[in-house]
């Protein structure tokens, strides 16, 4: 990323940060004089999902303690933000990802976990991988994606990375996280050798 480009995310960041938390006590504010009117919340709502390039753990912190308090007395304005904050999210996170070359990863080609430093994939799914001899501790092991630049992804970046290359058939829930059942099927390419790990298939072909 170009040094004067990183300094100005930087910059950002720093206004964001300092943003969020006069924005943090003002909802601390409105809690304690059991403010209730809806224009002013609204407003507070507003503020906090027009910031960008912020923790997310406290973005989330401040904008769920507002939620949950105007859930107390009007759950459908509450509702409505929720459902915005999360479609804003995802976007800011493949906002930022698409200025760190989300591209480098590649498409998503199969469904995987880690397992005693080796990864397990299928194209079928998660589920066809836990048929496999170790069933009991693949259940527990970090499931995700592999790319067809040889990386393991989580779920999460999984969804940005099948976002940006319009892999997703229909998403189920949890809308959040990739599944397998969201890909389209016939847009997975094959596989690539994987440098980074040793690996197993199973029904890869």
């Amino acid at each position: 990323m170009d040094k004067e480009l990183l300094e100005l995310f930087k910059q950002v960041s720093i206004i964001s940060e300092n943003e969020l938390k006069r924005l943090d006590n003002i909802v601390l504010d409105i809690i304690k004089n059991n403010i209730k009117n809806e224009r002013v919340i609204s407003e507070v709502f507003d503020s906090i999902l027009s910031l960008e390039f912020i923790d997310e753990e406290n973005k989330s912190k401040t904008f769920y303690k507002l939620s949950n308090y105007c859930k107390t007395f009007d759950s459908s304005l509450a509702d409505d933000y929720d459902k915005i904050f999360e479609e804003f999210m995802n976007e800011d996170k493949l906002s930022l990802w698409g200025i760190m070359d989300i591209e480098k990863y590649g498409k998503i080609v199969c469904a995987a976990l880690i397992y005693n430093n080796c990864i397990y994939m299928s194209y079928k799914g998660h589920y066809d991988i836990f048929t496999m001899e170790e069933i009991g501790v693949l259940r527990t092991a970090p499931q995700g994606f592999v790319t067809e630049n040889g990386y393991f992804v989580d779920r999460d970046l999984g969804l940005l990375i099948a976002k940006y290359y319009n892999q997703i058939e229909y998403k189920y829930n949890p809308q959040d996280k990739l599944l397998s059942e969201d890909l389209n099927k016939e847009n997975l390419k094959v596989l690539k050798r994987i440098n980074k790990y040793s690996y197993r298939e199973n029904n890869i072909n």
